[in-house]
């Protein structure tokens, strides 16, 4: 399977998701800040699963034009509980998925494969 980079600020969201992603064959690497995750670039995660509510006013938002400047070809899935407030804005274009949270286990591995 194909290597993830996940970030999420919650911690026991981020664990639970790493430990269902692993269990499924993904190799996970994990981030809480947009500094940590841009650290890991270097590592070429196929996917990033991102939490668009990161702490930080933009933080989010910001992190996802970093993401999509540093790498087009990486597939980015926008997870959060304000679709709305990505889908009004020009940066929707540079996700390949957004996801409104909660997000079904089942859907997201689908989704992933």
């Amino acid at each position: 399977m194909g290597r993830i980079l996940l970030i999420e600020d919650d911690g026991d969201q981020r664990e639970l998701r790493q430990s269902i992603l692993e269990l499924a064959g993904h190799e996970v690497l994990t981030a809480s800040t947009p500094d940590e995750a841009l650290s890991l670039l270097g590592r070429e995660p196929a996917t990033a699963l991102l939490d668009l509510g990161l702490p930080g006013e933009e933080d989010g938002m910001r992190l996802l034009r970093q993401l999509r400047g540093s790498n087009a070809a990486m597939r980015i899935v926008v997870v959060s509980g304000w679709t709305a407030n990505l889908l009004a804005r020009d940066e929707a274009k540079l996700a390949d998925r957004i996801l409104q949270k909660p997000v079904r286990t089942q859907e997201l591995l689908h989704l992933l494969e």
